[in-house]
This record gives structure tokens, sequence and C-alpha cells, in this order.
């Protein structure tokens, strides 16, 4: 198995500015997998010109950690964004897990 890759991923549709829910191998640090990521669709997006003039992604990222057996629930939950958003801002809400969970934050790298 390649350590570099996830073991699982799974794009789901989220009207947040991108959610993903990914299984990864527990050699590969969170950071590389992200960096990955970006890497690698900054290069599809540029290549395919579906953005003009495309300026990458933003610095930084947001990730939670959840456990297996949170895994259907976490799949509906993104599935259901777009109704929930609808009274809750993605912003609101990432504020609201952060503050939870006693994450400090700056709110200028915040949605």
């Amino acid at each position: 198995m390649d350590c570099t890759q996830p073991r699982q991923r799974r794009n789901l549709s989220s009207p947040a500015p991108h959610g993903e829910l990914a299984s990864l191998h527990p050699s590969l640090a969170l950071a590389q997998y992200v960096e990955k990521v970006k890497t690698g669709s900054t290069n599809w997006i540029r290549r395919e010109g579906l953005i003009d003039d495309w300026p990458g992604w933003q610095d930084g990222y947001g990730a939670f950690t959840a456990s297996r057996a949170e895994k259907e629930a976490l799949i509906a939950y993104i599935k259901g964004q777009e109704e929930h958003h609808r009274t809750m801002s993605f912003g609101d809400e990432l504020r609201a897990l952060l503050e939870k969970a006693g994450v400090a934050y700056d709110p200028k790298y915040l949605v």
C-alpha cells in the first residue's frame, strides 16, 4: 500500500468552501496529505485552464477528526449541509466548533 495516499477518499457534494472526507494511512501526516491535494488540484486547474489567473489555494486549512463509528453520521451531515446552512452559515458553524473544542484561532483566517 502506498502510504502517501489516503486509504479511502470520498468527495461529497458540499456547499461549504470545500469538504472532503478521507481516511488517512497512519504514517501519512495530515499536512503532507493537504499539500498533495493542493498541489495536485492546482496543477490540474492550471493545466485544464479551468480558472483564469488561478492564484492557488489560500494558506492553511482546517481539519477535524472523527472515529470510524461516526462515519455514516458524518456523511449524512455533509450531504445535508446545504439545508443546514440555510439557518447557520459555514463561518458561524466553524467558529462554534472551534470554540466548543477550545481551539484558539485568529478570525482573520476564517471564511
